[in-house]
């Protein structure tokens, strides 16, 4: 671990009293057996791919623990890329992940849409390469700003909001949608 996140680690064990070796804690964290669920609208990534949908997961982190949470998750198969930003040294919202995974999904911009929880880690780098942009605001984890003016401010940025992964039926058959 370094620089400022390190700093920070041992910031926050020294303010809690605790003097265990951060190494060690890091490595019990990257390695305890993870109980974690999809939600249960996970299916719709199946009836996309029946469609003939391409479908791919960018997300952000350290390659290690992003693979195991995707293997606990059992959610590789609805992919047909999987690509996490930390194996191309960078996090969203760069832009080369993004250029990336079109790359590999051999699809242009135009061809695609994005669907995030993060309007500026997912989405604004999505829409400046042309894509279709689905804000998903889950009730238990939303990553936008909770205030009114957050439309105006985002509003270029957003084509459609959801709060489930059924309601991506509804968005790709709106004729709007080429």
């Amino acid at each position: 671990m370094k620089g400022v996140r390190r700093k920070n680690f041992d910031f926050l064990l020294e303010r809690l009293g605790i003097t265990e070796d951060i190494t060690r804690l890091v490595n019990i964290y990257r390695n305890h057996e993870l109980r974690l669920r999809p939600y249960n609208d996970v299916g719709v990534l199946s009836v996309l791919r029946k469609k003939g949908l391409k479908l791919g997961l960018l997300t952000d982190g350290y390659p290690e623990d992003q693979k195991r949470k995707i293997k606990a998750l059992s959610i590789e198969k609805f992919f047909d890329v999987i690509l996490i930003t930390g194996e191309l040294g960078v996090k969203k919202p760069e832009i080369k992940p993004f250029e990336e995974i079109l790359r590999r999904l051999g699809v242009k911009g135009n061809e695609a849409a994005f669907v995030g929880d993060n309007v500026f880690k997912d989405l604004i780098p999505a829409k400046k390469l042309g894509a279709i942009t689905i804000l998903i605001r889950r009730d238990i984890r939303i990553q936008i700003d909770p205030s009114a003016s957050w439309k105006e401010e985002y509003a270029n940025y957003v084509d459609y909001i959801i709060s489930s992964l059924h309601e991506i039926l509804t968005v790709i058959s709106d004729p709007a949608i080429k």
